[in-house]
């Protein structure tokens, strides 16, 4: 899984599967790749420009393949993410 902040705000992310689930940070510009095994996944987005808001993205599921999440600036693009609090 690979996600890529070319904003100038850093970007906490939190993927949750199941009861399980892992956190990291995108650095502002940067692109942060990590392991996980294939699974139905739920993620959320803190941005450190609103660092009271969630955001979270569309569910997505692994099987023996990869995804990348662009964190860019665009309305309906084709990756939905909304703000939940």
């Amino acid at each position: 899984m690979r996600v890529k902040n070319p904003n100038e705000f850093d970007v906490k992310v939190g993927l949750r599967s199941g009861t399980g689930g892992t956190d990291f940070t995108v650095s502002s510009g940067a692109t942060t790749t990590i392991n996980v095994p294939d699974g139905a996944y739920e993620i959320f987005f803190r941005y450190s420009s609103d660092p009271n808001g969630i955001y979270k993205g569309d569910d997505f599921r692994l099987n023996g393949n990869g995804v990348e999440i662009q964190i860019v600036k665009v309305v309906n693009g084709n990756y939905g993410i909304r703000k939940v609090r």
